[in-house]
């Protein structure tokens, strides 16, 4: 069986560092606005980084799928992609862990009211996997979070 792969840690001086083998995404949500943290290590990335394809092209390309590095690959190593933000987590932060059943339906514009609602952060992560899946998702819908409210 074959997985992607998305970590964070925050060290002793608050500093976001990210692991990401996959197409998994992690995002960091700060005051209202969403930014995609992570790099996916696909085919249609590196498509769309060449400038071969356009953003909105990306959700439809028929290689949408293939994915270089993953965890439990026979053939080849996983080449992590690590990272140090050289950013500080700060309070109210929220850093999303999630997979493309959830970031291949919902957009950032919507990640971005749904998180900025109300309510606890468990019921706005409902939210997101519900809209997901009431967009057509079929595949699956994994999310995680990590806030800071200290």
């Amino acid at each position: 069986m074959q997985a992607t792969l998305c970590a964070v840690a925050i060290d002793e001086n608050d500093v976001i560092h990210t692991i990401n083998v996959g197409d998994s995404r992690m995002y960091r949500y700060r005051k209202g606005d969403i930014k995609q943290i992570s790099r996916e290590q696909s085919l249609v990335q590196l498509l769309y980084e060449e400038g071969t394809i356009t953003e909105a092209e990306k959700k439809s390309h028929v290689h949408r799928n293939i994915i270089f590095p993953v965890m439990g690959n026979n053939s080849a190593m996983p080449k992590p992609d690590i990272k140090n933000m050289h950013e500080i987590m700060k309070y109210g932060d929220v850093i999303l862990i999630c997979s493309d059943g959830l970031s291949d339906y919902v957009t950032c514009t919507e990640m971005e009211d749904i998180l900025a609602l109300p309510s606890n952060l468990t019921k706005r992560l409902q939210k997101l996997v519900k809209l997901a899946i009431e967009k057509g998702s079929k595949d699956n819908i994994t999310i995680v979070a990590l806030c800071c409210y200290e």
